[in-house]
């Protein structure tokens, strides 16, 4: 199974939020589990963040219709800036000549970084209902900038994710399963709710 995903936001204004996310996963049958792999790409501004990862998972049946699945992930992750497009209020930019911000902190050209992430997660599935709990950048490491002024250093906290939902019949032919979505850096929190309607299957 392969999905490809692309996405702009605030269409017009200048620095919106763009990204592309391409997955495929396919079963090992032979080993009781399957394998994936995700490629993504997100632009914000003068930042891109770049990610490519591959995940294993094992599962186990429980019971009569129960299924668990472990799974755990491993990739890379490069953080660029673009800190020629960056304007400081102490900055000096003539046309033609070079970028001066006047602050050792902003780059004055394209800056990047590479550090690796892990993640992993628990997968429950029993008859209608299904859970899950994951968690991602588990060793909250950095990425390390060099700058005039030496390293600067941006560290990736760790972010835990929730979902369940259940699937409950409306008659012959219709079926509503409603879903929660919580997502978490132990700081912030947020939440979605949502239901899909299928008809005849």
């Amino acid at each position: 199974s392969m999905t490809g995903v692309y996405r702009k936001q605030w269409v017009g204004l200048t620095g919106s939020p763009e990204s592309q996310n391409l997955s495929a996963h396919l079963p090992l049958y032979y080993l009781g589990g399957g394998i994936g792999i995700n490629i993504n790409n997100s632009l914000t501004g003068v930042h891109r963040n770049s990610k490519a990862s591959i995940s294993y998972s094992h599962y186990l049946s429980i019971g009569d219709n129960g299924k668990l699945a472990v799974g755990a992930s491993g990739g890379i992750i490069q953080q660029a800036f673009n800190g020629g497009d960056l304007r400081a209020p102490e900055g000096t930019y003539e046309p033609g000549s070079a970028v001066e911000h006047n602050d050792l902190f902003l780059p004055r050209g394209n800056v990047n970084a590479l550090a690796p992430t892990f993640g992993a997660g628990v997968y429950f599935k029993s008859g209608d209902f299904e859970a899950g709990i994951s968690a991602d950048n588990l060793l909250e490491l950095s990425h390390e900038y060099a700058l005039e002024n030496g390293l600067s250093e941006i560290q990736m906290k760790r972010h835990f994710y929730f979902v369940t939902s259940y699937r409950m019949d409306i008659g012959s032919y219709l079926s509503l399963s409603p879903s929660i979505f919580v997502k978490t850096d132990t700081k912030e929190l947020q939440t979605d709710i949502s239901a899909i309607l299928t008809y005849n299957e």
